[in-house]
């Protein structure tokens, strides 16, 4: 169960990395920027997040092969539109501060304004959206794995690990429970820690 957590944990790492840094950025850059390019992109965005993302990673990978790359770079690059959202979303709100119209008057330059400024305040809420990610990145590793579509053995996985286990629930239900119970705790953990740095986070004005 330890050594199938690499691969879990793994897997999650990366997509959310991969869909932190490359959504985060765009979706920073075209909230502060916005006109024709924050349209263009969000238009870009929608198309993107309108396929459903479980069908098409299924797809690519029953194409191109499964390996632990492979899935981590799907899963992050299917992720990147849903964290452009979360980061364009908190960059309009935090746009509108007094912090920001202030450096504007001082004369600020924009790059100033979206490193010094914008970007330290968004990346927290971004980063605790991530932690509750990395819990559904698990579950869909764990999906694949189900399926037969995840990283190949003998490497093991927890979901690999559930699926070997359901031909013999009735005399070593072990087998599979074990590994269920790692994950979802894994992932009730993941859950909890990101909702709590959420909150610690959410300034309201009526606190100021």
């Amino acid at each position: 169960v330890i050594h199938g957590a690499r691969v879990s944990l793994v897997v999650s790492v990366s997509a959310v990395t991969i869909g932190l840094v490359v959504g985060g950025t765009i979706g920073t850059a075209v909230g502060y920027v916005r006109g024709r390019s924050e349209r263009v992109v969000m238009a870009i965005v929608d198309v993107i997040a309108a396929f459903p993302a479980l069908i098409l990673l299924l797809a690519v990978l029953a194409f191109i092969g499964r390996s632990l790359t492979i899935i981590s770079l799907l899963i992050g690059a299917l992720s990147i539109p849903i964290y452009t959202r979360v980061a364009r979303a908190n960059t309009l709100s935090i746009a509108q501060r007094e912090f920001v119209h202030a450096a504007h008057t001082l004369g600020a330059k924009r790059s100033r304004i979206l490193f010094r400024e914008i970007l330290p305040n968004v990346v927290p809420p971004v980063a605790a959206f991530a932690l509750v990610a990395m819990g559904l990145v698990i579950v869909v590793e764990g999906s694949l794995a189900l399926l037969g579509l995840s990283v190949p053995p003998p490497d093991p996985t927890w979901g690999g690990m559930i699926a070997n286990g359901k031909p013999h629930l009735e005399e070593a239900a072990h087998v599979a429970l074990v590994p269920s119970a790692a994950m979802f705790l894994t992932v009730l953990s993941l859950n909890f820690v990101g909702d709590v740095l959420r909150r610690s986070l959410d300034v309201r004005d009526a606190n100021l």
